[in-house]
């Protein structure tokens, strides 16, 4: 047993030297996110809204994930909900999927999965009534970032 606990601190000790400290990374600060809004007009704002009407969630609409992480990498101080839409093609022989999100879509869709989303944020216990949330999604060519409030 002592053994195991020795080779545990060294296994630490060694980590610590390799990547530095191991504490958790800080939120980036409001300058921080301004600097990278020029660069990346759609997830920037997006992050920047959140923070500004004090958002309980951001929710995400994505196809392969790289709009969450986009996202993420502003270290929002709230948690990033990602709902991952594929699409479903078939030749009538073979279906397969693929990550490109289908932009004839229904708006009655994407409030459906909307409602999904809030109604998993709500029992994951993130979402509470009268909580504000920022949506990022694709309609068609354009990206859309809509701020709404959570009624239960």
């Amino acid at each position: 047993m002592h053994r195991r606990k020795h080779e545990q601190s060294t296994l630490t000790s060694a980590a610590k030297r390799k990547l530095g400290s191991l504490e958790p990374l800080h939120p980036w600060t409001d300058s921080d996110v301004d600097q990278f809004i020029a660069v990346d007009p759609v997830h920037g704002p997006a992050v920047r809204a959140a923070i500004k009407v004090k958002a309980s969630v951001i929710i995400c609409f994505t196809s392969s994930g790289r709009a969450a992480r986009l996202i993420a990498k502003y270290r929002p101080t709230m948690p990033v909900l990602s709902v991952v839409i594929p699409r479903l093609k078939t030749n009538q022989l073979k279906w397969s999927f693929s990550g490109a999100f289908e932009a004839e879509s229904t708006s009655a869709t994407n409030e459906w999965i909307l409602k999904v989303a809030l109604d998993h944020g709500k029992a994951m216990g993130i979402i509470k009534s009268h909580d504000r949330v920022v949506v990022c999604q694709k309609l068609g060519d354009a990206s859309v970032v809509k701020i709404i409030e959570f009624e239960d």
